[in-house]
């Protein structure tokens, strides 16, 4: 399983910062037992890259894996 999650810095109408305190969504995962990646969503290759790179850990872990998008608003 991969889990996509895109980051905009916001959570609803508020910074993220403001909502909870921590470097991003990524290192929450890993309290989950879940591996994660972020990636430069700006980037098609990197997301590529990343994507491709996640389904190979989920299929040979057999765990499920987190995928940060950093986007912009």
């Amino acid at each position: 399983v991969r889990i996509f999650s895109r980051n905009n810095g916001y959570a609803i109408s508020t910074p993220s910062k403001d909502q909870y305190h921590s470097d991003g969504i990524a290192s929450r995962g890993t309290g989950y037992g879940m591996m994660a990646i972020r990636v430069d969503g700006h980037d098609l290759f990197a997301v590529y890259n990343a994507n491709k790179a996640a389904r190979q850990m989920a299929v040979n872990e057999n765990k499920p894996i987190l995928i940060e998008v950093m986007v912009d608003r």
